[in-house]
Formats: C-alpha cells, structure tokens, sequence
C-alpha cells in the first residue's frame, strides 16, 4: 500500500496573569479504534529535526524561535518528546523553566506543574498538595491535570470520575485536558485497568466524533483538533488515531509551523497547540519510537 502524499508544507508572568482572571493556562491536555492504513505509516529513523521544511521541522523551527517568551506550560510539556524522540534542542526550553523555580514567587506559579520533568522540585508542595489542587477548581482544565499528575499523593476525590466524563465541549482546551488527567492517573497507579478501560472508552468515543466532524466539514483544523490528536496519542499511544486525524492535522499545519486560527504567529495562544502538534507528528511518522514514562521517576 503506498502512502498518500501530504503538504511538506512570556514566560511566568504571563502565566500567573492568565491564572488570575480565571483562564485555564495549563491546557493539557475517539472510540477505541484499530489503526487504519498502519503500513502506510512513514517509517522515518529517529533524529533530533531542527531545520527543514518537513511538518516537524517548521513547527520545530517555530518553538525555537519563542525562545525565552515560550509559555512555560509549552515547554513542560515538550519534556515527553524530548525524552522519547531524543530532541536535544528542547532541553533549554525546559531548564529555563526549571530554573526559574528558586525564587518563590515564580515556584507559586508554575511549580506545581514541575513534576511532569522533575520530582525533586515537587517535594515541597507535598505537605499542602490536597489544599494547592483544590485552589485551582476553578479552572477546571487545570484542576484535572492536577488530579491525575498528584492523585498518588493525594487521591482524588469521589466524584472526580464524574467530573473528568462530564461533557464539558464549550470549555475551551477540555478534551485535551481530561486525556492528559487520564494519563497521569494510569501512570501513578491510580486506577485499575477496567475502571482506566471505561474511562477512555467513553471520554473516545465523544471525542472521535468531534475530530470526525472537523475531517468531513473540511473546517481548518484549530487548536481544538490539534490538541485532541495530540493527547489521545500521549494518553492512549497510536493505535487510537485514525490515519485522517494525523493526516488532517499535517495538511493543514500553517507554513510557520503552527495551526494559528487568527492567522498571526508568535503569540502565546500557539505555543500550547504547537507542542501538542509536534507531538503529533513526531507520533504519527516515528510509530517504532520505545515508549517512556509520562511522569519522570525519581533517580
């Protein structure tokens, strides 16, 4: 089977800005499917793309050139592909982050997502960690994460189940989001397998027919698309996206490497849905990358 050919086509501040008028910043982020046209996979070898004009390189390009005014949740997340797709170049992304967290008032920021790269700078929040995730129940996108990436220490409370299936499709960065949790919580422990099982299943099923509806109406893609693809693939791996996702996904990537819908690139907006399309791509064209934990482990 030959494969369709496709188009080769600030910091902090901002963050606790957002966190204070209520924005959910740490956006996060479909039935159980076989794999369509799995031999039609590009089977590209593993390296650390930094120029080019294949789709992981523009978008790679793009990340690059935020530099220093990258939103931080953007580049935490880029910790997973950096580590599974050896991405050297993301590592100063992530350390100009991790530095930050020494001075106090930029750890009440954004330390509380350091975990998802580092444990060691998480320990502090141990004590009150329970009394840190509920202060953030008003953003719901970021109280899931939260929930996932913490409930080991912390479980979650009864009705979180209820909370993480309830359809909340007009909540901006929400399917994302609820995978992401998903994630976490498989990763800690935190779940038996058939309650895991009945989760996915049911938050997938919503959500194939959201990305199904986007490929028919041959819409622009937008940050929406974009990020679901990208957390169904972190949260549930390859085998449960469909060939058109990926594909819908890479031919509609902007010649700057985002997928901007307002048609303006470098604002923080981008940064999120870039990560997440990165992911993406590197997913979808390098299927034979060996997996790694989602959570670094404590060395």
């Amino acid at each position: 089977m030959s494969c369709p050919n496709y188009k080769r086509r600030r910091v902090l501040e901002v963050l606790a800005n957002s966190l204070r008028r209520g924005q959910a910043v740490f956006t996060w982020v479909v039935v159980v499917a076989t794999i369509l046209l799995w031999s039609c996979r590009p089977q590209v070898p593993l390296r650390p793309v930094v120029t080019g004009d294949d789709p992981s390189s523009k978008t790679t390009a793009y990340l690059i050139s935020r530099g220093n005014y990258l939103l931080p949740g953007a580049a935490l997340l880029l910790d997973y592909p950096r580590r599974k797709f050896n991405l050297d170049w993301a590592r100063p992304l992530v350390d100009t982050v991790l530095a930050k967290l020494s001075d106090p008032k930029e750890f009440a920021t954004v330390g509380v997502f350091a975990r998802m790269v580092d444990p060691v700078p998480a320990r502090a929040l141990k004590p009150s960690i329970t009394q840190t995730i509920e202060s953030f129940r008003p953003i719901p996108t970021t109280y899931a994460v939260l929930q996932g990436l913490y409930c080991d220490w912390a479980p979650p409370p009864a009705e979180f189940r209820t909370f993480l299936l309830e359809d909340k499709a007009s909540l901006k960065h929400w399917r994302v989001s609820s995978l992401v949790a998903l994630a976490y919580l498989k990763a800690n422990g935190c779940l038996q397998e058939s309650d895991w099982s009945g989760i996915a299943t049911e938050l997938l099923v919503r959500y194939r027919v959201f990305l199904d509806e986007i490929v028919a109406s041959q819409a622009p893609p937008g940050a929406e698309f974009v990020e679901t693809v990208g957390g169904i693939f972190f949260a549930l791996g390859g085998s449960y996206v469909k060939d058109a996702w990926a594909m819908y996904l890479i031919e509609h990537q902007r010649p700057d490497g985002t997928w901007n819908e307002a048609g303006a690139s470098g604002s923080d907006a981008d940064d999120l849905t870039a990560a997440w399309g990165l992911l993406a791509i590197l997913e979808y064209t390098h299927p034979q990358a060996g997996p790694v934990p989602v959570i670094p482990s404590e060395a």
